[in-house]
C-alpha cells in the first residue's frame, strides 16, 4: 500500500493533515485540488509543494490546477547532491573516524 501523506502550511490557521491511499484514488491530481479547495485555496491562490522526487507525488503536481511550484525538500536535495559525489569520488571522499 502507497500512502501520500503530508500537511498544508496555511498563513491564516494551524498546519492541516493531506493524506490519501494512492491506490485507492481515481486521479491524485483532483484529490490534491479538492484537498486544497476545501481549506480556501482559491484558483489564483499561489501554492507551493515542497516534498521528495517519488515519480507519483511529481505526475500529482503536474496534473493539479491548484499547486503552481514543485520543489525538492532539504533532505532529498542533499540526498541527490551525496549521490553525485559519491559517483564522483567514490566511497573515499567520507570521512573516516
Amino acid at each position: 500500500m502507497n500512502i501520500v501523506a503530508g500537511w498544508a502550511t496555511c498563513t491564516d490557521g494551524p498546519p492541516k493533515l493531506y493524506a490519501y491511499v494512492h491506490e485507492e484514488a481515481t486521479s491524485a491530481a483532483a484529490r490534491l485540488d479538492q484537498f486544497l479547495s476545501q481549506n480556501g485555496v482559491a484558483s489564483d491562490d499561489r501554492v507551493t509543494v515542497i516534498g521528495d522526487d517519488a515519480g507519483e507525488f511529481a505526475k500529482t503536481v503536474e496534473g493539479s490546477q491548484l499547486a503552481r511550484c514543485r520543489i525538492l525538500d532539504w533532505f532529498h536535495i542533499a540526498m541527490k547532491l551525496q549521490a553525485a559525489r559519491r559517483s564522483v569520488f567514490g566511497h573515499r571522499s567520507e570521512s573516516r573516524f
